[in-house]
């Protein structure tokens, strides 16, 4: 595991990519590290889809049928979705993701599970979020 300075580093790199976001209620952030190097960053929007996104979301329990679905891309999405042609192990990145509530405070920024099938898919291993309190991380097992 990254010491605590460097993951504190890290959440303020995806903390500064939130900026990018044009979502009104929430503001998510995402960078992948590589070796200590920022591989790609991502956020999230309101209406920029991507196909992936929209396959991914089959994991998701949406209600097709509400009206209230939406395939927007999600930030680590756009960040994994730079990255995944790129010529590196990513068994040995690090995933960071940032959500910023409207108030300005921190939320539970855990991928949901369209980015986490994304994440396994790639092979990513460690994943560090953002929750009400604090921070998170998780070790992900890679897919079958």
């Amino acid at each position: 595991m990254l010491s605590k300075k460097k993951i504190n580093h890290y959440f303020s790199l995806a903390h500064n990519a939130c900026q990018f976001s044009d979502n009104g209620k929430t503001k998510l952030g995402c960078v992948l590290i590589y070796h200590g190097n920022v591989l790609t960053v991502g956020w999230n929007t309101k209406d920029k889809e991507h196909p992936l996104q929209k396959e991914l979301n089959a994991y998701r329990d949406y209600n097709y049928g509400s009206g209230k679905r939406t395939d927007s891309i999600h930030a680590e999405m756009m960040a994994m979705i730079k990255a995944r042609n790129l010529d590196v192990n990513f068994a040995k990145v690090s995933l960071f993701v940032v959500r910023v509530k409207k108030d300005g405070s921190f939320g539970m920024a855990r991928p949901c599970a369209a980015c986490e099938a994304m994440i396994r898919r790639l092979g990513i291993v460690n994943v560090y979020y953002t929750t009400d309190s604090g921070w998170g991380y998780e070790k992900i097992a890679k897919e079958d």
